[in-house]
């Protein structure tokens, strides 16, 4: 009893624009781990690290408060879209496209793109792994052990997946 009983999930109001979006894949039964914060700080960080410039995303950041009210629930996102690209600005040293005005505090991408690509590809490993570990936690706490260890997308399956990342 209680699995299709329709589940209640308060957001607040900066989140409601990623649950929304985390509704279109469905909705977490009771139990279950809301995904919506995690998507929402994921899909925000990985904006900036792929956006990363300090004059651009000051502007997008900028842009998303003035035009606040023609965006409307919107503009939260893009503020904070615009924060992250300039914080990666900050660490690429990237204004406006120009990496020589200052220097990185961490890389310029075009300098090595390798490190760059393997970031990349670690980032996400971790993000599957971590989403593979979530899923495997909601299937036992709804008592699917079956599931959570035999599934595709339970333990065989992660330890599939960690085997042929090895």
């Amino acid at each position: 009893p209680g699995e299709d009983v329709p589940s209640y999930l308060p957001h607040h109001r900066l989140l409601q624009l990623f649950a929304s979006l985390v509704k279109n894949y469905g909705v977490p039964r009771y139990r279950e781990i809301d995904p919506t914060l995690l998507f929402a700080f994921t899909y925000i960080v990985m904006f900036g690290m792929m956006f990363g410039d300090i004059g651009q995303g000051a502007v997008i950041a900028v842009m998303g408060l003035l035009l606040r009210g023609k965006l409307a629930g919107y503009a939260p996102f893009v503020v904070a879209a615009g924060i992250a690209s300039t914080a990666f600005g900050f660490l690429y040293g990237s204004v406006f496209g120009f990496e020589e005005l200052i220097s990185p505090l961490w890389v310029a991408p075009l300098s090595n793109p390798v490190l760059m690509l393997k970031v990349a590809l670690y980032w996400g490993i971790g993000f599957i792994l971590f989403v593979s570990l979530l899923a495997i936690y909601n299937r036992f706490s709804e008592g699917r052990i079956v599931e959570a260890l035999f599934d595709g997308k339970g333990l065989s399956g992660l330890l599939l997946y960690l085997g042929l990342i090895y």
